[in-house]
């Protein structure tokens, strides 16, 4: 469907062009598909009431980008989160790694918990765990 087909369904062409031109300059429709799209919405329920449908399915189509959006940026930072997370899981799992070695040398516990910065209830913990 064109715009001009759009058009010729109204019954006065002048204010649908009007009407067409006021949406092309004060929304951010990019493709005339979204605006035959938005049209055709608002024959559906009717040329009179035409002027609040236009705002409502504008609205509308705002929300819905809206929401597209923000579930964009929310998996963008779920990503980072989850990156950080994981980085700072790997931090943790090769201190302990290291702690483990040391205990296994016979390290003392005060050299570990300075080169570790894990305390003596931590690397007590980590031990039981091990064995």
């Amino acid at each position: 469907m064109t715009i001009l087909s759009v058009i010729k369904m109204l019954n006065d062409e002048t204010s649908a062009q009007r009407s067409l031109e006021y949406l092309l300059n004060t929304t951010k429709i990019q493709d005339k598909e979204s605006l035959v799209s938005v049209y055709e919405e608002i024959f559906d329920i009717g040329v009179d009431k035409m002027a609040m449908t236009i705002g409502q399915v504008i609205e509308r189509r705002g929300i819905e980008i809206g929401i597209k959006k923000g579930r964009q940026e929310g998996k963008q930072e779920g990503k980072q989160e989850g990156r950080q997370e994981g980085r700072q899981e790997g931090k943790n799992e090769a201190r302990n790694e290291f702690a483990l070695r040391l205990l296994k040398e016979k390290s003392k516990l005060e050299f570990i918990v300075k080169v570790t910065g894990l305390s003596i209830d931590e690397l007590n913990k980590l031990q039981k765990h091990a064995q």
